[in-house]
């Protein structure tokens, strides 16, 4: 049988793949483990060419395969020590720069047509993000802000975007906002320990003021106590 896939890693690499046949077009993936994951592209491939059906991956790839294309393995990028939202995230990036679906072997909608790859691009500028802290998701027409915290900022940064492609965040402002193609920058407003978090964000909610936020479950209360917070450490303005 004619070598399916070539240059498989011969070790565990975790990170974004392609699948490159002799014209160029690819096929772009993600994986914790991509040298396992040739090898369930290989037995699906297989599979399709035994039962001259597309199988369980992309109809498009199916239909290349049958075609009678090979492909190439090449790791686009290696992301250790990630999860799959991550690799989904970074995923998403390079089908933007393959073209995106229509000009990849890929199907549905990759992420950087709903988000701007610039912002995407943003988020890997800030290693911090993994941190714990307190961070906006800000509309630039309006100033209007989403204010968020978290012990790994990146994840609930990324759980936030997932609520909002798939039209289920808990916020109806920010997701009409979002679904109307409203700008929205990200901006990092502190970073600190895990015993502090919870009054670094009444804070914040304290100097945004309501008026400016999406949020719509901060109370009077919260903002009196994130004001006695800060009147009790003036250091922490700004």
């Amino acid at each position: 049988m004619q070598e399916l896939i070539r240059n498989i890693p011969d070790r565990k690499v975790a990170g974004v793949y392609a699948l490159v046949d002799g014209n160029g077009k690819a096929y772009i993936g993600s994986s914790v483990n991509i040298p396992l994951r040739m090898q369930t592209h290989l037995n699906n491939m297989r599979s399709i060419l035994r039962n001259r059906e597309s199988g369980l991956i992309s109809k498009k790839l199916g239909k290349a395969v049958l075609e009678g294309h090979t492909f190439e393995c090449v790791v686009l990028e290696e992301i250790p020590n990630s999860d799959t939202i991550d690799l989904h995230f970074v995923e998403q990036q390079y089908i933007s720069l393959f073209g995106g679906v229509k000009n990849t072997y890929n199907h549905g909608y990759a992420l950087t047509q709903i988000i701007p790859l610039h912002l995407l691009k943003r988020l890997e500028r800030f290693p911090e993000f993994r941190k714990t802290g307190v961070f906006a998701i800000t509309n630039t027409l309006s100033d209007k802000t989403f204010l968020s915290r978290g012990v790994n900022m990146r994840s609930v940064l990324l759980q936030n975007y997932k609520l909002l492609i798939q039209k289920e965040h808990s916020n109806a402002d920010l997701q009409h906002d979002f679904d109307v193609g409203c700008p929205l920058k990200i901006d990092i407003l502190t970073l600190c320990n895990i015993d502090d978090l919870v009054k670094e964000y009444r804070k914040f909610a304290y100097l945004i003021g309501m008026e400016h936020l999406y949020n719509n479950n901060i109370t009077d209360n919260l903002l009196m106590r994130g004001k006695q917070y800060l009147g009790e450490h003036p250091d922490l303005f700004g």
